[in-house]
């Protein structure tokens, strides 16, 4: 009987590592006005578009926003105000790292999520399908920081009822979470997944 306890305990034991294993980490960030969701290279198949379009670096940090307003350094009042009335294009952000030491140095604001392989499939796919595609290629509108960060053609309308932050919470619904479709600015979204911890 104690052998047949401590061979299901052992069982039990290897599949819990296996799930704990299987689980894949994001984190979503924030710094200034930009809001993005960073991922491990590493969790990314070989030929995912990001991974083949980073593939010098360790960590993506990703993010969707008006064309003309998040390629403009700094802030531009009036480049804002077109953003959430009268954009006219939207573009990924996409930010390469080869190493963070600390998330929480590294950005002003974070959160770790830890999703099952489906559920970060199911963001992962969110991600891809949002990249404009012209004859099944993507279009780089400009490159930033030596090419560490790059601006591709994107899929969506940017607008006032429609922002990066309403963008991944759309992403993190797809993993699975929870959240109300109508997330506006970074402080609901945060609110939103501290709910999670």
């Amino acid at each position: 009987m104690i052998r047949i306890a401590f061979i299901i305990f052992i069982i039990n034991f290897r599949l819990f590592a296996l799930a704990e294993d299987s689980l894949k980490t994001i984190y979503l960030v924030k710094q200034g006005w930009h809001t993005g969701i960073l991922i491990n290279l590493k969790d990314l198949d070989d030929n995912n578009i990001i991974k083949k379009e980073f593939q010098e670096f360790n960590f993506v940090d990703i993010g969707w926003g008006d064309s003309a307003f998040y390629q403009t350094p700094g802030f531009d009042f009036n480049l804002a105000f077109q953003a959430l009335f009268f954009s006219s294009a939207s573009t990924l952000r996409i930010q390469g790292y080869k190493n963070i030491n600390n998330i929480d140095k590294a950005f002003e604001d974070s959160r770790k999520l830890m999703l099952n392989q489906r559920n970060f499939d199911n963001i992962k796919n969110f991600i891809d399908s949002s990249f404009y595609k012209k004859d099944n290629k993507i279009i780089l509108y400009s490159t930033e920081a030596g090419n560490t960060i790059k601006f591709y053609k994107s899929n969506g309308n940017y607008s006032a009822y429609y922002t990066c932050n309403t963008w991944i919470a759309d992403a993190l619904r797809r993993g699975n979470f929870d959240i109300d479709s109508n997330v506006i600015v970074v402080e609901q979204l945060f609110k939103a997944i501290d709910k999670f911890k």
